[in-house]
């Protein structure tokens, strides 16, 4: 494209084929580009995957936040070079106050003050760009997901796809478990006490309410559930929970009140665009 507009005979087509020239990237920016695809594609994936609306989505949350982690965090060898980034500051996740300087004149595209300059001709500095960019990931993870992840854990482990939670270490495992059995215990006296309504109100003979009663005993509800297998990924966990509900019944209404909570807003959201395209004002 460059060569074709510097002789075409249209001036202003020679004058866009020298800006180009001057403003297209360079090699070692191209090599930058092949290598940072890798490295974003799983932010892509986790968006699509966590965006999704035909299937249990909280679950996958700490699973790819886990994964993407991984794949950022920088070795031993160059963790002394990683810089440190300032989160107080909301240019730093918004980069809204940022300006292109055309080449030509020095104008740029939008004329607000603007605090960071961005001049397009100037070729990136590519040298350690890599590891920058994913020192400034690794550090904007860490930073803005540590928050209470009981929540997303547990809903994991109702998960019958991945409740081994084989992406966080092992030892680990017993803190969540320890915390599923806690709410566990609260949601089972709740259901204990409907039980006994339920008991007083059409058992009136006491020995058959004893005899009923044993089999609604559920104290090892829980670590029965965690030594069932793992189903495959192309299965629904609500279909699991629904063949198993006489099995788990307690563990079916905290899988219906965790697992029903979408990941993120994405499918609110497009259900309004969706609306939107129906009806107008």
């Amino acid at each position: 494209m460059i060569t074709a507009l510097c002789i075409d005979s249209d001036k202003q087509a020679k004058k866009d084929g020298k800006r180009l020239k001057y403003i297209n990237l360079t090699e070692d920016e191209w090599n930058a580009i092949s290598e940072l695809i890798p490295i974003l594609e799983p932010f892509a994936n986790a968006t699509e995957l966590l965006g999704g609306s035909q299937y249990a989505t909280v679950s996958f949350i700490y699973p790819a936040i886990n994964v993407i982690t991984r794949g950022v965090k920088p070795s031993n060898s160059n963790i002394n070079e990683v810089e440190a980034v300032d989160f107080t500051e909301p240019s730093t996740a918004f980069d809204d106050d940022i300006e292109y300087e055309d080449l030509e004149d020095g104008n740029i595209a939008n004329n607000q003050s603007k605090q960071h300059k961005v001049k397009i001709n100037m070729p990136q500095d590519c040298k350690n760009l890599i590891l920058k960019v994913k020192s400034a990931l690794y550090k904007s993870i860490t930073h803005y997901w540590n928050i209470p992840k009981d929540y997303g854990l547990i809903a994991t482990l109702l998960d019958s796809r991945c409740k081994s939670l084989s992406f966080i270490f092992p030892e680990l495992h017993n803190d969540i478990h320890l915390k599923l059995r806690s709410v566990y215990n609260e949601m089972k006296l709740e259901y204990s006490e409907q039980e006994k309504e339920y008991y007083e109100e059409y058992l009136t003979n006491s020995l058959l309410a004893s005899m009923f009663s044993r089999k609604y005993d559920r104290s090892n509800d829980v670590t029965e559930y965690l030594r069932v297998g793992e189903i495959s990924f192309s299965e629904c966990p609500f279909n699991w929970w629904s063949k198993n509900e006489n099995r788990f019944p307690i563990l079916l209404k905290m899988a219906c009140k965790y697992l029903a909570i979408p990941a993120t807003s994405t499918p609110s959201e497009r259900l309004f665009s969706n609306a939107g395209n129906l009806m107008t004002v």
